[in-house]
């Protein structure tokens, strides 16, 4: 009898055990993970002491994941900077112990996560460059991508705003050594990021290495508008103009109606006196570049300026004529905003136009015909589209 009751004690001696350790954390670091070695495809706990920072003492911290994949992306624009960054989402914390915690699902298409706590009014950026937190593979070693990814995150949009990039420039490139010395392969995977790292930190003398680099990536079969633009900017940025003209003329020749002509084509648009230039303009450039992705906001700018002119009949009836085609609600906005008369029979036929707009904006608002970009999160681009819709 007393030997099962001796068993019996043990059993629940060890279960209460097991259910203390399971219960109770390690806060002994400012910022730590579990597990140590997370990996893609799984949940991570993120564990945060404020002890010594400057959170020391909130009543709530927050915090802001970035996760960045294992090369750099190109925006739906090509003439946008390209960055790694897959998504910036915040959490709230919850309180455990001498510290805060959070756990995520870390998606299966990243390779690591850049970390920023804050309360209301501070923010721990870990003296700049964030709590890095690599992912690795199921043996424990650093995915492909994770220390060059870490290095090309660090963008100077969302809360990098404040990342004085000149003065962390060594320490960046260090990462992206440390990548490319084990995996060569990743250096034209994060060729514009990498770049960009070189010519902070060594100015002027980066400008052989990098177009040692260009000339690496100057395959012929790799010749897309995009890639043709890559070569000719970053020419360009190491004052090689002969070679950043000589690609832009490729460019041209092979893409005579691309995005890049376009582009430079529509220009001539916005300097375009009065609201009959440019609707001329802009029924000629359609014609011509039927696949044009800025007629949105040509076509707001026009029913804008005939609001200027005070062309309140005319404005309604080009509004009318596009019959299902898109505007941007923006200069439309903007040029009702400043509209000084009000003693003005027509100033009605506005009003249709507004409420329209307004219509337009809100389901906008509601369903968004775009995703969040990746640098934001959520609640700072509602804010930022509510303002931009002017809701």
């Amino acid at each position: 009898m007393m030997m099962r009751f001796i068993k019996i004690y043990r059993w629940l001696f060890f279960t209460a055990c097991l259910m203390i350790s399971c219960s109770s954390y390690d806060f002994s670091n400012v910022f730590s993970t579990l597990p140590a070695k997370p990996q893609a495809g799984q949940i991570v706990t993120l564990l945060y002491n404020p002890k010594g920072t400057v959170l020391e003492g909130s009543n709530q911290v927050s915090a802001i994941v970035r996760t960045y994949t294992d090369r750099d992306l190109q925006p739906v624009s090509m003439f946008s900077m390209p960055n790694n960054v897959v998504d910036t989402e915040e959490y709230k914390m919850k309180r455990k112990q001498d510290g805060w915690l959070i756990e995520i699902l870390v998606p299966d298409s990243v390779v690591g996560l850049v970390v920023t706590l804050h309360n209301e009014t501070d923010t721990d950026y870990d003296e700049g460059l964030g709590y890095w937190v690599p992912l690795y593979t199921s043996d424990q070693h650093l995915l492909p991508g994770a220390e060059a990814g870490y290095a090309a995150s660090l963008v100077r949009r969302g809360w990098g705003a404040k990342l004085d990039k000149t003065l962390y420039a060594d320490t960046l490139l260090g990462f992206y050594n440390n990548e490319f010395s084990r995996n060569p392969a990743k250096k034209a995977d994060f060729s514009f990021s990498y770049f960009s790292a070189l010519k902070k930190s060594k100015g002027e003398d980066a400008y052989l290495e990098i177009e040692a680099n260009l000339e690496a990536l100057n395959i012929p079969d790799q010749w897309t508008e995009e890639h043709l633009f890559f070569l000719s900017a970053w020419y360009g940025a190491v004052k090689n103009q002969e070679k950043a003209d000589y690609y832009k003329t490729k460019s041209r020749e092979k893409f005579p109606t691309g995005r890049w002509v376009q582009r430079e084509e529509a220009i001539e648009f916005y300097k375009k006196v009065g609201s009959a230039e440019k609707k001329i303009f802009l029924d000629e450039f359609e014609a011509k570049y039927p696949d044009h992705s800025g007629f949105s906001y040509m076509r707001g700018v026009i029913i804008g300026e005939l609001i200027k002119e005070g062309s309140y009949k005319q404005a309604l009836e080009f509004f009318k004529v596009l019959n299902g085609k898109t505007w941007s609600e923006r200069p439309v906005f903007s040029a009702v905003n400043n509209i000084k008369e009000t003693k003005n029979d027509e100033l009605s036929l506005v009003l249709e136009i507004i409420n329209k707009s307004v219509a337009v904006s809100r389901q906008e608002y509601d369903e968004p015909s775009v995703l969040k970009p990746p640098l934001k999160i959520s609640s700072i681009w509602q804010e930022s589209r509510a303002k931009q819709l002017a809701l």
